[in-house]
């Protein structure tokens, strides 16, 4: 009844099989030109940027909050706070507030709980830390070469108990990024590197109520939100990338307020591949052609491998429902 639309899934006639119904996503539109490089889409030479819903939608899991009830020294290894002040038991992560009964200083301390990944050594022994590959569960039987990711989204249950300050921090390489959010007031901001790029007031936040949060850095854009509601959404320019890279990628914190959160979690955006290596980078779809790709990317037949790579319109039967 109505055209595809980006991101969405679709089921269609595949056409290198067909005889065959493929499942795959949507990303470029009729017109448009299409490109693949390191590991995101681009459209018209501009980065192709997800909204919220569909990044939580695509989001694969790195660590979740049911492998740390499980592995309770795994995930102490992982998530780490330089003043001790955290504390963890059965995946869940709590934090008293200070005992002064004075408003929250600058000068005060931030208790961040840091997101450490192990590097790919680490499992054979060898300690230290590293970037989110993209590796998947699904594939452990992979032989090729993987990628670092910068894309990735926090997510868990947070519940506050007193006033104070929560904060948010993602580091993508060369660039950081810190979300402070003033639990009485519910005013906000957001510094990129040293500079304040968004402010917003979103009202008190309610004590007591368990709030579930996205803080997601991915496509280039930041978001934050509460309980499905979005703070903050901000588009920016990488500024390059630095020696270290995204060691730490995410980080939680607070400063003088008192948290619990639970089901704290850490996924990681789809990385595409860019295809078969002598094959096309760009492609320019015909008035009733669509760009399609699979999820599971290095694994998946889409328009990256067809030979025809756009996909007319008349080859798609319908929009896939609970994919």
């Amino acid at each position: 009844l109505r055209r595809p639309e980006r991101w969405e899934v679709v089921v269609l006639d595949c056409p290198e099989s067909p005889r065959d119904w493929c499942v795959k996503r949507v990303v470029g539109l009729p017109g448009e030109r299409v490109a693949v490089h390191d590991g995101e889409v681009w459209i018209d030479g501009a980065i192709a940027r997800k909204p919220l819903e569909v990044a939580r939608e695509m989001a694969v899991p790195v660590h979740t909050s049911a492998a740390a009830a499980k592995q309770p020294a795994e995930a102490a290894r992982r998530w780490r706070d330089a003043t001790q002040r955290w504390q963890h038991h059965n995946g869940r992560h709590s934090i008293a507030g200070d005992s002064s009964d004075q408003a929250t200083s600058p000068d005060d301390p931030i208790h961040w709980l840091e997101y450490h990944h192990p590097a790919l050594t680490d499992f054979a022994g060898a300690a230290g830390d590293g970037p989110i590959l993209d590796e998947s569960p699904h594939d452990q039987g992979e032989m090729r070469a993987l990628s670092a990711v910068s894309d990735v989204l926090l997510r868990g249950q947070l519940t506050v108990a007193s006033a104070g300050e929560l904060y948010f921090a993602g580091r993508a390489p060369g660039d950081l990024f810190v979300a402070r959010l003033d639990v009485a007031s519910g005013a906000g901001t957001l510094v990129h590197d040293d500079q304040t790029v968004a402010q917003w007031d979103a009202g008190p936040i309610p004590q007591g109520q368990a709030m579930v949060f996205d803080w997601l850095l991915a496509d280039q854009q930041v978001h934050l939100a509460l309980d499905g509601r979005l703070l903050v959404q901000h588009a920016f320019e990488p500024h390059g990338p630095d020696a270290a890279g995204p060691v730490v990628p995410v980080a939680v914190g607070t400063r003088g307020a008192s948290v619990t959160i639970e089901n704290l979690s850490v996924f990681r955006d789809v990385y595409y591949t860019p295809g078969p290596p002598s094959g096309q980078r760009e492609f320019t779809l015909g008035p009733d052609e669509y760009f399609v790709l699979g999820d599971n990317s290095p694994y998946s037949d889409d328009s990256r491998t067809w030979v025809e790579p756009g996909v007319s319109r008349q080859r798609i039967v319908g929009r896939a429902i609970g994919w």
